[in-house]
């Protein structure tokens, strides 16, 4: 403990002149920055290639599954065995792939196919001659078509997961650059000729801190979040279902990194027993579609959750941070990834030095998400009894908009214009009035304000009042 009271190992002795303290926060935001957009561009990805490669997939069974059916055992069940014949067939298809079939591809292929009687011959005795060659290239197509999903998944996780590593090691990195005293330890560092060869005392403290970064980095994920939650006392960031869902996926980096994708005795004993029910070593655990649709929104989460712990505890009276937030919260909504929009607005809302600015546009954001995702219902009754009638226009307008109040908006758009307080570029813009722009009455409202009116932005809902009033003063 300093003189001062202050814990050199908290990171709280850094030092406290404005460049090291500015620094520190633009690290801090764009490492969140950098991995938000990574998540996004993940996402577009997923959406963008799956559904192509599962077509392919669907199409690749259907013609050719059919035709090694036919010579696989002429024991196999008849159709008039159809649970049999469901089994014989999967247990085929999976033995090609060399995976399991899952049974929501199993149903959307072949067993859909023989339901619509879509031409598969099940007189399974009697096998005709095939040639050699049709059956090669019958297996051939399905392997590469099973091949081509397992690899676009594997791809995109182990990106995901690399990008979770990445803002990790940024955010330690910025925190010991704020704090260097704390990367010291008790351990040899250099030795005194690597010492002089380092040439100066920043030299040396950047090696330090890149030796400090780097331990801390060979860790596992618990670690990682140990080293903010515990070490750097950000506090129990991440629920206790949350963390163990965490280190579950991190254990199947693992898994599809040095041991081909099947569960070994490491993935048993670090995963809790609740996520591996039913596994046994040596089990196949690709990261299906589904899987990485969900690891993308929890890696997403958690790991933003730690990013802005450390930013709040190293910099907490930092005014950037909540802007920060909300322009990220508003990437995420015209993204679509609300659960990410609602966390970011939320930790807007709570920052002590956002600013009464920050914390109203976060609180509108944070509605907007479960509107935009069709569950506002959960959050009306608060919204609803918001108190809003004392706010200015700004923000009073978005809030009547958010309950579809649209004569009181439509009434009360003129003089939130004229004001400075709403600019047309924000209407035409931010979500919030989406609604409101496919009322019958917009174009007319609209017709009344010239082209080029009032504020314009790139971060809709973002501006201060002040901006706005400027864009307008003249008008």
């Amino acid at each position: 403990m300093s003189e001062d009271g202050q814990n050199p190992l908290k990171g709280e002795d850094a030092e406290n002149d404005e460049p090291t303290r500015r620094m520190a926060s633009v690290q801090l935001q764009a490492a969140l920055e950098e991995y938000c957009i990574t998540i996004d561009a993940l996402q577009e990805l997923l959406e963008l290639l799956t559904d192509p490669v599962v077509q392919d997939f669907d199409e690749t069974l259907k013609k050719h599954l059919p035709l090694l059916l036919r010579v696989s055992n002429s024991a196999s069940p008849s159709e008039d065995e159809p649970d049999q014949l469901r089994t014989h067939l999967r247990e085929l298809a999976s033995v090609i792939l060399g995976r399991e079939l899952s049974e929501d591809d199993f149903e959307r292929t072949v067993a859909g196919q023989i339901r619509e009687g879509q031409g598969v011959q099940l007189s399974l005795s009697d096998n005709p001659w095939l040639d050699v060659q049709s059956l090669q290239t019958a297996v051939r197509r399905i392997q590469l078509a099973g091949r081509k999903a397992d690899f676009l998944n594997r791809s995109l996780f182990l990106t995901l997961t690399s990008a979770a590593e990445w803002v990790v090691h940024r955010s330690v990195e910025a925190f010991y650059k704020h704090a260097p005293s704390a990367a010291t330890s008790d351990e040899k560092m250099f030795s005194l000729d690597h010492l002089r060869s380092l040439g100066s005392i920043d030299e040396a403290e950047n090696f330090l801190i890149a030796k400090r970064v780097e331990k801390i980095m060979r860790g596992d994920v618990d670690k990682w979040i140990e080293w903010f939650e515990k070490e750097r006392d950000v506090g129990n960031t991440l629920g206790t279902r949350e963390r163990l869902e965490v280190i579950e996926v991190f254990q199947r980096r693992h898994l599809l990194v040095h041991a081909g994708g099947r569960v070994d005795n490491i993935y048993l004993r670090k995963v809790d027993e609740s996520l591996t029910t039913d596994l046994e070593i040596g089990t196949e655990l690709p990261p299906t579609t589904a899987y990485l649709g969900r690891t993308l929104t929890l890696l997403e989460l958690a790991f933003v959750r730690l990013n802005a712990g450390l930013w709040r505890k190293i910099l907490k009276d930092d005014d950037r941070r909540a802007v920060a937030f909300n322009n990220i919260a508003y990437d995420k909504l015209t993204d679509e990834r609300y659960d990410a929009a609602k966390l970011l607005s939320s930790l807007a809302m709570q920052d002590k030095h956002g600013g009464d600015d920050s914390k109203l546009v976060g609180q509108i954001n944070y509605w907007l998400s479960y509107k935009l995702r069709g569950d506002f219902e959960t959050v009306q009754n608060e919204v609803a009894n918001a108190s809003f009638d004392t706010n200015s226009l700004r923000y009073k307008v978005p809030w009547l908009a958010l309950l579809d109040r649209h004569d009181e908006v439509f009434a009360l758009l003129p003089s939130a214009i004229s004001s400075g307080e709403l600019g047309i570029g924000e209407i035409q813009q931010w979500l919030v009035f989406v609604w409101v722009r496919d009322d019958s009455r917009y174009g007319t409202f609209l017709a009344r304000y010239p082209a080029g009116h009032g504020l314009v932005t790139d971060d809709p809902g973002l501006g201060t009042h002040e901006d706005v009033k400027d864009a307008n003063k003249d008008d």
